[in-house]
């Protein structure tokens, strides 16, 4: 029973905070640093170059390489439908609009490759987009693109697919979530020189299954919006890690420039708080409850029933417990509802010790007095109302 106990202690209340500290995103390869990246970014790609081309770079051909004009981008989620749990994704529908002048998308070497090439005739047709599943999914235009004024071009695509729904479920079942959608372009982030422009976002529902919409800071000043638009960079890891932070490294001018460039849309979704309570906490309170209010008989005959019902308690208890694993992704870190159960345990567990105790023959053969067992009685049920009471607060809010 000690290591019981001991494992409980460690295992739900002293190890989950070393988890809690884990940035959820930090394995990930998108990197939020695009606008502090792009600082200086002729200069980079020039020392790239010297190095890479030496005799073009001295040669009196050589012509300084500048960046292209402003590419406009504009992502427009149409429909946003359903979300499966247990696989973390999320049904988007919508536009992608680009309007762009080809030569604008310029290159660090002497001849274009294809696939700048065919990014000029259609920038959209070698971008792609980031989703969870290869089936079902839709990227495709919707027609030619249209010649505009002055050698500008538009080209509108959609798209419709299941996209990663990011989901912090610490705080469950009062959980939220995040989805993106990413356009991946198979260029270096210095070739296009893009603007973000914001969509209209439309919900279908007020209410996407049991999340509704939320909002979420965004840019560098924190602000609320209900989407937030942003430009980023896909780390290639082409090379070792040491070449990306030491700038005396032989490598580290290439690694500088090693990245896709990627814009993002993302917007914020968070549980409906009647389904969260109703599907998930209410069963354990009306549980709690039977336990408190059995504990108040006080008849010999009922001694039978104050015994039985805690394990009959503790066995749904845990059997809930499981039916609501089955229904997430398994994870690394424990959540809210997890430490909510382990408080119903330890309250069935307090009970059934109040029960035992509560029993006339401990006492009349002496083993212990009366005034101990009423002391001990009154003990437990002060321990029972803090961990049914107070301890769920505590434990949501560390």
């Amino acid at each position: 029973m000690a290591f019981g106990l001991t494992s409980i202690v460690y295992f739900f209340l002293i190890h989950p905070y070393e988890d809690y500290g884990i940035n959820l995103s930090d394995n990930q390869r998108f990197l939020d640093t695009y606008f502090e990246w792009e600082k200086n970014i002729e200069n980079k790609v020039e020392a790239f170059r010297e190095k890479k081309f030496p005799d073009y770079f001295l040669s009196d051909n050589y012509q300084k390489w500048k960046r292209g004009g402003i590419s406009t981008f504009r992502i427009e989620p149409e429909e946003i439908t359903r979300i499966n749990e247990l696989n973390s994704t999320i049904r988007i529908k919508g536009r992608i609009k680009a309007e762009y002048f080809p030569e604008s998308i310029s290159s660090a070497y002497m001849n274009d490759g294809p696939i700048t090439l065919k990014a000029k005739e259609d920038i959209l047709s070698v971008a792609d987009l980031n989703f969870a599943s290869t089936e079902e999914r839709l990227f495709e235009p919707i027609a030619e693109t249209i010649e505009l004024s002055e050698g500008w071009r538009r080209s509108t695509y959609r798209f419709e697919g299941d996209f990663p729904l990011e989901r912090d479920l610490r705080k469950f079942p009062f959980d939220k979530a995040i989805y993106r959608i990413r356009i991946i372009f198979p260029l270096e982030p210095y070739a296009i020189n893009p603007f973000l422009n914001s969509g209209s976002t439309r919900y279908n529902f007020s209410k996407i299954n049991a999340y509704e919409p939320d909002i979420m800071p965004c840019g560098e000043d924190n602000q609320l919006f209900a989407n937030c638009l942003n430009v980023e960079l896909f780390d290639k890891l082409s090379f070792p890690p040491e070449a990306y932070a030491d700038s005396a490294h032989e490598l580290y001018r290439e690694a500088k420039l090693d990245y896709f460039l990627v814009l993002s849309e993302s917007g914020a979704l968070k549980r409906s708080i009647s389904s969260s309570f109703v599907r998930y906490l209410m069963p354990i309170i009306f549980s709690v409850m039977v336990l408190s209010l059995t504990d108040q008989l006080s008849s010999r005959e009922s001694w039978e029933i104050k015994v039985a019902l805690p394990p009959t308690v503790l066995l749904t208890l845990i059997f809930m417990q499981n039916t609501y694993h089955s229904q997430i992704p398994q994870l690394g870190y424990i959540t809210w509802l997890d430490e909510l159960y382990l408080l119903a345990y330890l309250a069935s567990i307090l009970m059934l010790i109040n029960a035992v105790v509560s029993k006339g023959d401990w006492f009349n053969n002496g083993k212990i007095d009366l005034d101990a067992k009423l002391k001990l009685n009154y003990l437990i049920r002060n321990i029972f109302v803090f961990v049914v009471i107070v301890m769920p607060f505590v434990t949501y809010l560390t």
